[in-house]
């Protein structure tokens, strides 16, 4: 019987062996498989990660900032927040009827009633009724208006202010730096009485070699009934006005001037 077993030892030590030497020949042959380099760009139409800790005067240094052209989604009317943040990960969109508020939050912190814990900002200007006393968000920046979007997330949010689940910056459209003069306008019609209009006049004038000024006005009205039978019909009216003087090579100033009105 002693035998019997020293044999059969022996039998599986010659196997593992043999099994060892045949695993490292397949691993030295894995090893040699030709190197696969693969090149390419980043498409910037599409939402990015800002990875400069310092553009202009906006910080994002340590933090994780989703930038969202609103020329890459679908055309917006009446400020369908689920399409604004189509981009953007993580940011909770809750079903309201009501189209001057902004109900949202960002993985679950928070209530997302109101928006009460995301500060929301126009410009890096806080537009909350009281970003410290009572943060909720009764004005939603027109979507025609919006050039892009940014999200701030994590703790790098209480730089703006006192909400901890993220910072959304609505950054406004420039005036048009091509022509002295443009005209844009926006007509929608639709179901319950829905009429969205959006009207701008923009452009930039050359003073000398060195300085220029920039305009832009627009006024947006939409309406509409609502899907209920009584109780969802809402209006809202906006308009403002933006001027950019640059004065000399080193020098810009800016004036803005914003007027709202909801009616729901």
């Amino acid at each position: 019987m002693k035998k019997l077993i020293n044999l059969s030892i022996l039998a599986l030590a010659i196997t593992n062996t043999s099994y060892a030497e045949e695993k490292n020949s397949v691993t030295e042959q894995e090893d040699q498989l030709e190197e696969v380099v693969v090149v390419g760009d980043s498409i910037p139409e599409f939402s990015t990660i800002k990875k400069d800790p310092v553009e202009k005067t906006e910080i994002y240094a340590g933090k994780k900032v989703t930038s969202t052209d609103m020329e890459t989604i679908p055309e917006v009317t009446q400020n369908n927040l689920r399409q604004f943040f189509s981009q953007t990960p993580g940011l909770l969109v809750s079903e309201v009827s009501n189209e001057s508020f902004a109900s949202i939050n960002y993985r679950g912190l928070g209530d997302p009633h109101e928006a009460f814990n995301i500060q929301a900002l126009q410009d890096g200007v806080p537009v909350a009724a009281d970003q410290y006393g009572y943060p909720a968000k009764y004005y939603i920046t027109p979507s025609d208006y919006i050039s892009s979007i940014d999200f701030i997330r994590g703790g790098g949010a209480l730089m703006f202010g006192s909400q901890p689940s993220g910072v959304l910056n609505f950054k406004t459209r420039e005036p048009n730096k091509d022509e002295p003069f443009s005209l844009l306008t926006k007509q929608v019609f639709g179901s319950k009485n829905l009429y969205s209009t959006y009207n701008e006049v923009s452009g930039t004038d050359n003073l000398s070699e060195d300085s220029s000024l920039g305009y832009l006005g627009y006024f947006h009205r939409r309406e509409s009934d609502g899907f209920r039978d009584a109780n969802s019909d809402n209006r809202i009216n906006s308009g403002a006005l933006k001027l950019d003087w640059k004065t000399d090579s080193d020098t810009r100033l800016f004036f803005n001037q914003d007027i709202y009105d909801a009616s729901f």
